[in-house]
């Protein structure tokens, strides 16, 4: 062999190698981002479950959009933390029940749906959440 082709070996299996590297790089990074988003999911699901208004405030992005009952849509969100934090205070959470939480089209993104029942009444929930911030809010009485 001339010290050419050994040349040309030697760096075929350096930008193999090297192919490798970046391929399990991006698995852990992707699979971490996995794990980060089912535990930001679990979290509002909990907040939800408990009504803490509050700890679910934490998780609207800054321009979240918020819709309840009985007001406007609101894309601000310290807005969406105030009308959230009157509407549990005005119906107290007995319990969130989860239908589904489906997974977006891009990585970090989910679907949240399920049912918030409250000591007066039934209310739709239907949330869209993206790198571990709510993104939209809709809660809508449940047709009965």
């Amino acid at each position: 062999m001339t010290m050419k082709n050994l040349i040309a070996i030697l760096f075929i299996a350096l930008a193999f190698v090297t192919l490798i590297l970046i391929t399990a790089i991006v698995s852990v990074r992707t699979e971490a981002l996995e794990e980060k988003a089912i535990r930001t999911d679990e979290a509002i699901v909990g907040a939800l479950q408990t009504g803490m208004a509050d700890r679910l405030s934490t998780f609207f992005a800054p321009d979240v959009t918020f819709f309840i009952p009985g007001h406007p849509t609101s894309n601000d969100s310290a807005e969406a933390t105030r009308l959230v934090r009157g509407f549990m205070s005005a119906h107290p959470v007995q319990s969130f029940e989860k239908k589904s939480m489906l997974p977006g089209s891009a990585p970090s993104l989910s679907y949240l749906k399920g049912i918030l029942h409250t000591t007066d009444d039934d209310f739709a929930l239907y949330a869209t959440i993206y790198n571990g911030r709510i993104e939209r809010f809709d809660l809508n009485e449940e047709k009965k």
